[in-house]
């Protein structure tokens, strides 16, 4: 299989869908935003937005299935739905795996607490147990929008800071199930990069596409 990986658009995508792929992965951060966080207006812009640009996002996707997970910038949590109104085949694996041509997509929006202004941060323990939860289903494919502490995650000009989670590295590297590939974004600074952790190949798409194939 071969997938167009795509992440951290923060709006309409800017990066054509490879032709060439089967299938369609946009691992968090689809919707702009309108305020730092405040989440009632959050979520009635980033619904008004994807309602306005449903027939965009039809013809960006070419007919080809689409699988997603949200990111910390995204609050609307029906963001599949609205896609599969326009007419694409949209899938959310947010703990609901979903199988494509034999093969299986879960994963998570999670991030490490920032702060408490954006979606989805919480603690790293509390992400190790609901990862924990992911790989015991021992999906073919992780769709996590952080990436693992230490792999495709470090800020250009922050010295040794990381911004991808200690608990997703620890399991990554120890749990029985190695998928075939963990896709990810949230750093933007190592987008378009892929690296692997024992067998599995790690994708950060972040404003940069990348054609995966398992």
């Amino acid at each position: 299989m071969k997938i167009s990986h795509h992440s951290d658009t923060h709006g309409l995508p800017r990066q054509a869908v490879h032709d060439e792929a089967d299938v369609i992965v946009l691992s968090g951060d689809l919707c702009p935003n309108r305020t730092r966080g405040h989440v009632d207006i959050e979520i009635a812009y980033q619904e008004n937005w994807l309602a306005r640009t449903g027939e965009q996002w039809r013809v960006w996707a070419k007919g080809k299935p689409l699988v997603l997970i949200p990111g910390n910038h995204d609050f609307f949590i029906d963001i599949a739905r609205m896609l599969r109104r326009a007419g694409v085949a949209a899938h959310d694996v947010y703990l609901a795996s979903a199988t494509i041509y034999g093969v299986t997509f879960l994963g998570l929006p999670d991030i490490p607490w920032m702060g408490g202004d954006w979606n989805h941060e919480r603690g790293e323990q509390e992400i190790e147990a609901r990862f924990a939860t992911v790989l015991d289903e021992r999906p073919d494919v992780v769709v996590n929008h952080c990436p693992p502490h230490g792999v495709l995650d470090e800020p250009y000009d922050f010295g040794d800071y990381h911004i991808g989670s200690t608990a997703f590295a620890r399991l990554l590297g120890s749990h029985g199930h190695e998928p075939k590939a963990y896709l990810c974004g949230h750093c933007h600074e190592r987008g378009g990069r892929v690296e692997r952790v024992r067998s599995t190949i790690v994708s950060n798409a972040a404003t940069r596409r990348a054609l995966i194939e398992i």
